[in-house]
This record gives C-alpha cells, sequence and structure tokens, in this order.
C-alpha cells in the first residue's frame, strides 16, 4: 500500500458493502478543492480508506462504519473459503432492502445511463455476448435496484429524503418525468436478473482460470 500524508479531512460513511465504498470513492467530489478524481489505497480492511485527490494533493481519509458490512452472513461467507462465493457476495452493492445511505437516488439513475451507453456502443460492435458487456449489464441492473429502494409502496414519486442535497432536489423537482418509479420498474423488467447474469460472468471467469 502506498504511503499518503496526513489527511487534510476526514470523511465518515455507511457503506452497505465494500462494492459500494468504491462506488462510492470513485465518484466523490474531493471536499478541499471541489474535484472528483483520486487515487486510492485501502487501509484495515474494511475500516478506513486513504485517497489523494489527484488535482490538489490532498489526502482524504474515510471511515466506514463496517455494521452495515460486516454482517453475519458475510461472516458466513469469508470463513466458507470459497473464493468464488466470496467473490460473488462482495461485487454487490447492497443485500439489503434499505436504500443506500452515500449515494443518492439522483446519482444511481446516472450511473444506470452511463452503463446504457457503454452497453450500446459493445452492442453496435456486436459484443453482446462479451465479458465487458455482461459486466456492464450486471452493474446496470443492480443501479436500478438501488434507486427503486428509494421509492414507497404505493408512491409513484421518490420522498425528499432520497436527494442529498438542495442542488439535487431542484433538479428533480425541474424534471419529475425522469423519476417515475413505473418508467423505472418497466425498465427493469426487460432486463435478466441478477442471479442469470452472475452464472454467465462466473463462467467467463472459469474460463480464465483454466
Amino acid at each position: 500500500m502506498k504511503e499518503f500524508e496526513e489527511p487534510s479531512k476526514t470523511i465518515q460513511i455507511a457503506a452497505h458493502s465494500i462494492a459500494e465504498e468504491h462506488l462510492f470513492i470513485d465518484t466523490m467530489q474531493c471536499p478541499v478543492c471541489g474535484d472528483g478524481r483520486f487515487e486510492k489505497a485501502m487501509h484495515s480492511f474494511p475500516c478506513y480508506w486513504f485517497v489523494k485527490c489527484k488535482s490538489c494533493g490532498k489526502t482524504i481519509k474515510i471511515v466506514s462504519d463496517t455494521s452495515l458490512i460486516m454482517t453475519d452472513q458475510y461472516w458466513k461467507v469469508l470463513c466458507s473459503n470459497d473464493l468464488m462465493n466470496v467473490h460473488r457476495y462482495q461485487r454487490r452493492y447492497n443485500r439489503t432492502n434499505e436504500p443506500s445511505k452515500i449515494i443518492e437516488l439522483t446519482q444511481w439513475i446516472s450511473f444506470f445511463t452511463s452503463l446504457q451507453s457503454k452497453m450500446n456502443e459493445l452492442a453496435v460492435r456486436g459484443d453482446r455476448s462479451s465479458f465487458n458487456y455482461i459486466s456492464l449489464e450486471f452493474y446496470l441492473v443492480q443501479c436500478l435496484q438501488e434507486a427503486l429502494k428509494f421509492y414507497k409502496a404505493n408512491e409513484e414519486y421518490p420522498p425528499r429524503y432520497a436527494f442529498f442535497s438542495e442542488e439535487t432536489h431542484k433538479h428533480y423537482l425541474a424534471d419529475r418525468s425522469s423519476f417515475l418509479k413505473n418508467h423505472l420498474l418497466s425498465i427493469l423488467s426487460k432486463q435478466r436478473s441478477l442471479e442469470t447474469i452472475e452464472e454467465d460472468l462466473e463462467r467467463f471467469e472459469k474460463k480464465k482460470e483454466n
């Protein structure tokens, strides 16, 4: 692990998984300069992250509340010594029905849009059956699922707590059509299940091992 200087800022987060921690760090803005590109190193799995902003050079310490990550279920998986099972568990963003505490609704929808665009590019090149395409598909479905976790059972529009800032809430109010629950559900209904996609991913991974 690279040695980073004394952190300029410390951020507390509560992620549901290490995969969600990675996604948060990859998309967060530097609290010092406002940029969002980081060099990262992990320390004291899975409690601490040290990230260095590529723009201002400042080091940020991210302290993770591990109670949402180190569940009884996860401990059982780790103790199984089944590396494939561990990998399968770790690549999910959130195995609970609770919405994310660190990535808001607008971000999940933005991630979905970006992944969909990349998948379309691969599809045009005839790469629908490639490992890259299926990997994108796996995370695209998760983004839709994570977005939908913010919605209440009988509500078509998301609640205020789905937006972590006034800015993103104003963005939502300016164009609510993109946030219709039935619209997201309709898109999700056209996707393959995560389990089916995961089976395809594992077939690729086994081929690599051989």
